[in-house]
């Protein structure tokens, strides 16, 4: 098992640097999480691209990933849905394993990949798109052992 500090992150991609922002910085249930470009601290919505990490608790291996910007809403993967593509997006808190997530370094030490515990699909960067709004969604993978950097994540304390 894996052990992961709680606390309050940036999730960065590691080729393209782009951020994993929730859509307007909004709270409203369903909605999508996307690529963006890092924001400092001081930028007022940098709350959108903050996500604090935390254990599930008991005797799960995995975390919660809420918006530090709502405060309310979840990382989700929609329904929990093992298809290739499913979006990932903000929900309140459910109970369910689809907002469940473990957080695991790869094997070279340098990222992590995020694996959903309902689905064990991965948080991928459809295509490793730098642009800002890229898609981010669930994707089957390796896990640590993956050169797929659409796969790999920085988690940077804020």
């Amino acid at each position: 098992m894996t052990t992961f500090e709680s606390g309050v992150y940036y999730i960065e991609n590691i080729a393209s640097h782009t951020v994993i922002e929730l859509t307007d910085d909004s709270g409203t249930p369903g909605t999508q999480v996307q690529g963006w470009e890092k924001r400092a601290l001081s930028d007022t919505l940098v709350s959108a691209q903050l996500w604090i990490i935390y254990p599930v608790g008991g005797s799960s291996s995995a975390y919660f990933i809420r918006n530090a910007g709502t405060r309310t809403t979840f990382m989700e993967l929609t329904d929990g849905n093992p298809a290739e593509g499913t979006p990932i997006i903000s929900n309140p808190a459910s109970g369910s394993t689809s907002q469940e997530w473990t957080i695991t370094p790869n094997t070279a030490g340098t990222a992590y990949v995020i694996r959903n515990v309902a689905s064990s699909t991965y948080i991928d960067l459809y295509k490793g798109n730098a642009e800002n709004g890229a898609v981010i969604n669930g994707w089957g993978g390796t896990g640590p052992t993956t050169g797929n950097t659409h796969q790999l994540w920085v988690l940077t304390s804020a």
